[in-house]
């Protein structure tokens, strides 16, 4: 016991210098941005584009003849937000816009010559200045950046392949937060959970890959019994990955051993045992939210607060035509009718995602129909704006008590998440890639 207790206080104060020296880093960046907005002349601050807007121009400069709705994933916007930005590009000649042979519902974005020209303004500008900058320093200085630029690139090879694909893409500002006094704690692999801070969401994302059926030993036994009822493979591999990123997050987050943990069902419309799951026991521990899309699962925490999270592949091929009528309001219905049908799944998929994650964190189940909910339309920002006529007013807060967020996950998963505090939140996304490799803390 005491050895176990010496390694774990050695490991805290690896992370506690790991953390200053990563604020450290940090500041310095800050200050080397904020000297460099005094440079009086550089194409990119010249051209008057905003920095969304040369996001676009990368993408195409990557990507050249991507469709719209292709173009929004990799930019981790709402297919409204990104049109926008390209109406805004082609009026300045940057980009060109044409339908696709094949599908002339499709339009392909490119560069044009112009375009093209002020990327390579931006990129000989940028050299230029950390030429200047490098130049400044003495021998042993430059080998210091080299030996940190390399281990930045060895870092970055060892993320998992798809981390680029996280993002938490606002749909309205999120506040910075309030920094967690509790030290971070572990999961089963050693990776570090950071500690819930005031008001924060953490998004956590795997994929059924990314766990063994070892972990089916964290189980109890009626989560056992559920899963080997399934008689999918790919049914219980999923079943299996949701079970082990609850258990093994709540752990960490609580500091009980994942085996010891109780959940409860109870459904607070009925009181039934088909509710959303919870905690068991008296205290203040955190909730959460698990939403699957494709071979992905992503489980939303945070401190006290009811929470809900949805999240649905843009390319899953689901046909949704059977489910608008009971699904959207008659103004949301009018407004997905009215779209272009290349964008009419974006629309869908927003304002389903926003729905559902809603209803999960009130967790009243069919209690509140989805089509009487009424919520802002993709593109603005995510808000309840009403529950409808037939809703007992009993059974939900007032629409205001609805904190809602857009993020978007792997490429094509797009997210809602709904918090019941009323209050603005941080929302922090993370890979549970690492914490699903064993099936510790029995």
């Amino acid at each position: 016991m005491g050895q176990d207790r010496a390694v774990r206080i050695d490991q805290e104060r690896i992370d506690e210098e790991r953390h200053r020296l990563i604020d450290a880093v940090e500041r310095h960046h800050d200050e080397l941005m904020r000297r460099a907005v005094r440079v009086r002349s550089h194409p990119l601050l010249d051209s008057g584009i905003t920095m969304q807007q040369f996001r676009v121009l990368l993408c195409l400069a990557f990507d050249d003849g991507i469709a719209g709705h292709a173009l929004a994933d990799q930019l981790g916007v709402s297919l409204a937000t990104a049109t926008g930005l390209i109406d805004r590009l082609l009026d300045r000649g940057l980009v060109s816009r044409v339908p696709d042979s094949r599908d002339r519902r499709v339009r392909r974005l490119s560069l044009t010559p112009e375009g093209g020209a002020l990327l390579d303004d931006i990129a000989t500008a940028g050299r230029e200045h950390r030429q200047m900058l490098l130049t400044q320093l003495s021998v042993e200085e430059l080998g210091d950046v080299e030996r940190g630029a390399a281990a930045l690139l060895a870092g970055a090879g060892r993320l998992p392949a798809d981390a680029g694909l996280f993002r938490v893409v606002p749909d309205r500002p999120l506040s910075r937060g309030c920094a967690a006094t509790d030290p971070p704690r572990h999961g089963a692999a050693g990776t570090v959970v950071p500690a819930l801070g005031a008001d924060e969401v953490q998004l956590w994302w795997a994929r059924t890959d990314d766990v063994g059926r070892a972990a089916a030993g964290l189980l109890d036994a009626e989560e056992t019994a559920r899963y080997h009822g399934l008689r999918r493979d790919e049914d219980r591999r999923r079943y299996l990955l949701g079970r082990a990123m609850i258990r093994t997050l709540l752990a960490a987050h609580t500091g009980t051993p994942s085996g010891r943990l109780r959940l409860r069902r109870d459904c607070g419309h009925c009181g039934g045992p088909h509710g959303k799951p919870r905690l068991a026991g008296d205290g203040d521990g955190p909730e959460f939210s698990l939403a699957y899309a494709g071979d992905w699962a992503v489980l939303a925490v945070c401190g006290s607060a009811p929470i809900g999270v949805d999240a649905e592949s843009a390319t899953s091929g689901r046909h949704w035509g059977p489910l608008l009528d009971s699904a959207l309001a008659p103004s949301e219905r009018a407004r997905v009718d009215e779209a272009d049908p290349a964008d009419r799944a974006a629309l869908i998929i927003g304002y389903w995602t926003r729905k559902e994650a809603a209803l999960k964190a009130l967790g009243v189940g069919q209690a509140v129909p989805m089509g009487e909910i009424v919520v802002t339309a993709p593109g603005l920002p995510p808000a309840v704006l009403d529950w409808g006529t037939g809703v007992p007013r009993s059974v939900v807060p007032p629409p205001s008590a609805v904190t809602m967020l857009a993020a978007d996950g792997p490429s094509g998963v797009r997210t809602a998440v709904a918090v019941l505090s009323g209050r603005p939140v941080t929302l922090t996304v993370h890979s549970a890639a690492g914490l699903l490799t064993s099936p510790g803390g029995r």
